[in-house]
């Protein structure tokens, strides 16, 4: 590790979250995987991240994924203008049309809006929304809404 990865450590772990879940392990293993100027891109994203922290490691590496996502779209942008190639529009043959969502499906979404804005802990939504997400009739989803009265 560099000094620069290792100065960029010290700053993020300021964050009561990040230094709760921090992992040496994690870091040694995303050095092997990515680029140390992308983890300590990573970390600063990481470092904004103001919540409880579950898997340090998993958290990081979809930070990384997603500034190498959004450097690979805006280098496929950029290729389009410098080559100058134009943008192709084709119409559609067909009109897209989206499923109507099921009676079950639209009461599911009314709950799981209720629990994401109920104040309660993280952890405590994250698995009432995972009991939510194993409901397949509305009999049960009825049953699941009066426990969380």
């Amino acid at each position: 590790m560099s000094n620069n990865l290792i100065r960029i450590i010290k700053k993020v772990r300021k964050n009561k979250f990040i230094d709760s879940a921090y992992s040496q392990k994690a870091i040694d293993k995303l050095l092997l995987r990515y680029t140390e100027s992308d983890i300590i891109k990573g970390l600063f994203e990481l470092y904004k991240y103001n919540f409880e922290i579950n898997n340090f490691s998993s958290i990081l590496t979809a930070k990384i994924e997603d500034i190498k996502k959004s450097r690979m779209s805006t280098i496929e942008e950029n290729q389009g203008h410098t080559l100058g190639q134009k943008d192709i529009e084709t119409p559609l043959k067909t009109d897209i049309i989206e499923p109507k969502k099921s009676d079950l499906d639209i009461e599911k979404e009314k709950v799981s809006n209720s629990i994401r804005n109920s104040g309660l802990l993280t952890n405590k939504r994250l698995f009432l929304m995972g009991q939510l997400a194993e409901i397949d009739n509305l009999e049960e989803l009825e049953k699941f809404k009066n426990n969380l009265k």
